[in-house]
């Protein structure tokens, strides 16, 4: 059988336990040949300074010796595709899922709930995630089609973390949705089979 001919990384979120899961999934196939997770994103330096974390992907990603495909998660999907687009796109196979990705979709979820702590995080850093957000559409608005087709954000029909609006970039990027019976935001084992369903696995 022919060997892998990529790599992957895959970006957590906040508080994210479910990467290990689709990364030990990952290690079922033979898709990949090195296979790492990146818990991107610790509280306290997504909210002082994501742009060590978006550095740090960045440091992570040219350490691979094979075209990487990049994953993230939540506002770690939103780090990736920073990483990402500050480097040669077209060498990038991605994806983004259900993270806070268009600038102008207020991602400000209702408070007092069980995940009130994350809520309050996102608005004390609600202007950064916008700042990123934008400069990723900047860069990806004068890529070509050519250059970001290995790009592709994935979004849920209902998510009370990250609105579905927020998780795509209309025109930009590829959009794909998960089956409006996949709902939520965490890494579920039906998102996880879509996931691999999209990358062939």
């Amino acid at each position: 059988m022919e060997a892998p001919k990529r790599d992957l990384l895959i970006v957590s979120g906040f508080g994210s336990k479910k990467v290990d899961t689709l990364a030990d999934t990952f290690q079922e196939t033979e898709l990949f040949h090195d296979i790492q997770v990146m818990k991107g994103c610790p509280v306290w330096h997504a909210r002082t300074n994501p742009h060590r974390l978006i550095t740090g992907i960045g440091k992570r990603l040219d350490s691979f010796d094979r075209p990487v495909t990049l994953i993230g998660h939540s506002y770690g999907a939103l780090l990736a595709l920073a990483a990402a687009c500050r480097r040669e796109i077209s060498e990038i196979e991605g994806l983004f899922i259900n993270g806070p990705l268009n600038p102008e979709v207020e991602v400000n979820p209702p408070t007092g709930q069980s995940y009130d702590g994350y809520f309050r995080l996102f608005s004390a850093h609600y202007g950064l995630r916008r700042t990123i957000a934008q400069e990723c559409v900047d860069v990806l608005s004068k890529a070509t089609p050519e250059q970001k087709k290995g790009l592709i954000t994935i979004s849920s029909v209902e998510d009370r973390i990250v609105p579905p609006g927020a998780q795509e970039l209309p025109g930009i990027l590829e959009m794909r949705r998960f089956p409006a019976e996949i709902q939520g935001h965490s890494l579920n084992p039906e998102k996880i089979a879509f996931i691999k369903k999209i990358l062939g696995a």
